[in-house]
């Protein structure tokens, strides 16, 4: 009951708002209905599915990296909440959310939409679960801070190259046609460094305004 809790909030807060949002904004951009076909999953069934393949994920990712061959029930230990949010990447990447008309001319916002949509799922679970550290350890500063930004910031790039999330969302679209297996725990590395990023911004913020009051 506690784990579908869980879900349906982590479905609230981070992955229906995506899907809505990602699906709002290229009608908008590109009618991409009228020009490509584009359609939705239907939601219920699509969050349905996309726990299911989740869970099946996530088990074999705690049997194959963590029981080093001993008889453990997958439910008996917990993964961090990066491992969490890589699970739930690759389960949007291998039951894609949105489907469109694949033509010659089709812009690459709508080509990437699903890799957008996993990418950007991932991140608002990290978010969320950072808020809820921050409420729970009475860090009100960053709690208050993070909230007003609504999302996680990223480094820098060199002019002229990709914002560092759309080189990401490249990357696994790149992986992902060309037939690569999804590195989990790659993956999961650079979801740790992301929120590291983010919370040693939010610290130097909490400290300097510390200093000057």
């Amino acid at each position: 009951m506690k784990k579908e809790i869980t879900y349906n909030f982590l479905w609230e807060r981070a992955i229906e708002l995506q899907i809505v949002d990602i699906a709002r904004f290229l009608e908008k951009t590109y009618s991409v209905e009228q020009h490509y076909n584009f359609q939705v999953r239907e939601l219920n069934e699509y969050k349905e599915a996309l726990y299911t393949n989740y869970t099946d994920i996530k088990d074999s990712l705690k049997q194959d990296f963590f029981f080093m061959g001993t008889k453990q029930n997958p439910d008996d230990s917990l993964i961090d909440i990066h491992k969490i949010s890589a699970c739930f990447c690759k389960s949007m990447m291998e039951h894609k959310v949105f489907r469109f008309k694949l033509m010659e001319s089709i812009p690459v916002p709508v080509l990437l939409c699903n890799y957008c949509a996993a990418f950007s799922v991932s991140l608002g679970i990290m978010y969320l679960n950072l808020l809820a550290e921050y409420k729970k350890e009475g860090k009100i500063d960053q709690y208050n801070r993070l909230k007003e930004q609504q999302h996680f910031c990223f480094p820098s790039t060199n002019t002229g190259h990709d914002s560092y999330p759309y080189g990401r969302i490249k990357a696994l679209a790149l992986n992902d046609i060309y037939g690569r297996d999804f590195d989990l725990l790659g993956y999961a590395d650079m979801m740790y460094w992301i929120e590291e990023y983010n919370k040693n911004k939010l610290n130097e913020q909490a400290l300097n305004r510390t200093a000057g009051s």
